[in-house]
């Protein structure tokens, strides 16, 4: 995805301390939200979850924004204004 350009960057983590049987690693897929949500909707993307589910133990995929200032005020200011129609301050 990196060589297509439809990411920005791909970076992996292993675990230094802490429980490996819970997290040994992560792998930061980095890039334009809209563009990792169409990823997680091709066919080929869900293939290889599924796989990877069924070997890798605790496998966790998660969508997150944030990376620069301006990101995670959008991303606040979306929270905390479904907080307020939902009544909860």
């Amino acid at each position: 995805m990196a060589k297509e350009g439809r990411v920005q960057g791909v970076r992996t983590y292993v675990a230094n301390t802490g429980d490996l049987s819970e997290l040994a690693g992560m792998l930061i897929v980095e890039g334009e939200l809209s563009e990792l949500q169409a990823v997680q909707l091709e066919p080929e993307y869900q293939k290889i979850t599924a796989k990877a589910e069924n070997i890798v133990d605790h496998l966790t995929i998660i969508l997150m924004t944030g990376g620069s200032p301006d990101d995670i005020a959008e991303a606040l200011g979306s929270a905390t204004e479904t907080l307020g129609e939902l009544g909860i301050t």
